[in-house]
Parts: structure tokens; sequence; C-alpha cells
């Protein structure tokens, strides 16, 4: 290849520069099609009801890298309070957590099941193109898990008011559960500080251990199916 390029090639370099080339025209896909439906809105909305204030730019990091781009901001009024809305975000659902995309929080979700917050953002971060650090993936996941605590609660409470029932009856249904414990990592700003032993302490029943937390693990199911010859799994399994 000397006698073409100074510039050294081969198939990895191909590979990259192919991926760097579609990740860009993907990006500029997206935009492209975003323009067209937020110009979709602006011709079919409710004129008297949502007015046109302004422009307004976003980024989301997506599994393309970043994507920023211009939506228009409407302003409606209700009870006599003035209201602004995004027609675009509300009608593809863009509820970004951290302006990141539902696929970038659901890989986030799946990696941090399995190893650490700076261990999770660095294979997001090398997957995606989006530059996401440890303390963002953190955020993200103690973010969703008040939106999934929320929810729990209003069913419960949906429930006790009798407003909704199950539907679904079956003969036998399995629960079982464990406990795990696990260790607190230890705070950065108490080291170099004294410690001191504290003698004939005896742990008293039902008293939690101070420098960690039990984790608590149950699966409820309806026994086990086949699956292949000689093997099965847990029917209609949920882990809580």
């Amino acid at each position: 290849m000397k006698m073409i390029t100074d510039e050294k090639v081969n198939f990895n370099s191909l590979e990259e520069n192919t991926y760097k080339k579609v990740m860009k025209f993907g990006r500029e896909l997206i935009i492209e099609e975003l323009k067209i439906i937020d110009n979709l809105i602006k011709q079919y909305r409710d004129k008297q009801i949502f007015k046109i204030k302004d422009f307004q730019r976003t980024t989301i990091k997506t599994k393309l890298a970043e994507i920023e781009f211009s939506r228009r901001r409407y302003e409606m009024e209700i009870n006599g309070i003035k209201k602004y809305v995004y027609l675009l975000d509300e009608l593809l659902e863009i509820n970004c957590i951290g302006q990141y995309s539902q696929s970038v929080v659901e890989m986030i979700i799946r990696e941090i099941t399995k190893k650490s917050y700076r261990e999770t953002a660095k294979t997001v971060s090398e997957d995606t193109e989006s530059q996401i650090t440890y303390t963002a993936v953190r955020k993200i996941v103690l973010e969703l898990g008040e939106k999934i605590k929320k929810l729990e609660e209003e069913k419960i409470k949906l429930y006790e008011e009798g407003k909704i029932e199950g539907s679904k009856e079956v003969e036998y249904v399995f629960c079982e559960h464990d406990g795990i414990y696990i260790k607190k990592q230890k705070s950065k700003k108490h080291k170099g500080k004294k410690k001191y032993k504290v003698k004939n302490f005896k742990k008293k029943k039902g008293k939690k251990r101070k420098n960690g937390i039990e984790l608590k693990i149950a699966v409820i199911h309806e026994g086990k199916e086949a699956r292949y010859e000689n093997d099965f799994k847990l029917k209609n399994k949920k882990y809580i």
C-alpha cells in the first residue's frame, strides 16, 4: 500500500473509519427526521392552544454519540397560567434521564447488574461513543430506582382502594428468598483517622451491623417447566 498512500492502512483502520462514517451518517439522519416531524407538528397542531414561542437546542447522548438539535417550544395557557411545552418531546416520548437516551439507559441497567459504577461507565462509553462518568451512572440508577419505587407505591395504593385487581389464578405459587451481607465501601475522607479497637464487642440479636447492609433477594415463580431435553427453567419468575 506504500505506492498508494503514505498512511498505514490495514483492515482495522478500514473498519474504524467506516464505523465512524456510519455513526456520523446515523446522527445526521436522526436530526433530519426530527426536523421533519417537528415541522409536521407545527402544521397539524391546535393553533388556538399551542402558540410558537421560539426554538430551543438540546443534546441527547445516544448509541451514535451525542446528537444536538433544535425543536420548537410552544406556549399554552391553563387556568390563566402560562406553560411552555416541547410537542416534539411529548410525541416521541423523549423523557431523557440526564440527557441520555432510553437505549443508553437500558445498557447501563444491564451492565450495572454485573459491574461497578466505574466499570459500567467505561463499557457504555466505549460501546456508544457517548462519554459517561461513573457518577452519572450512579445518578441514573438511583433516579430509576426512585421512579420504580413510586410506581410500585401507586399500584399498591390502587390495589388497596379496590381500583385494580389481579386476574390470573394458578394452583401453586412458590416464593424462595435469602439474604446476603454486603460490606459498605470505606469513604476516602476517613482515611488517616485513628482507629480504635472495641474490645469484648458482641453482636446483639436483631441489631444491624454498622459496616454493611443486608441485601434481601426473593424469586416468585409457578414451578418448573421444560426448556430443553433434561433441562428446566422457572415458570413466570419474578425477582425482588
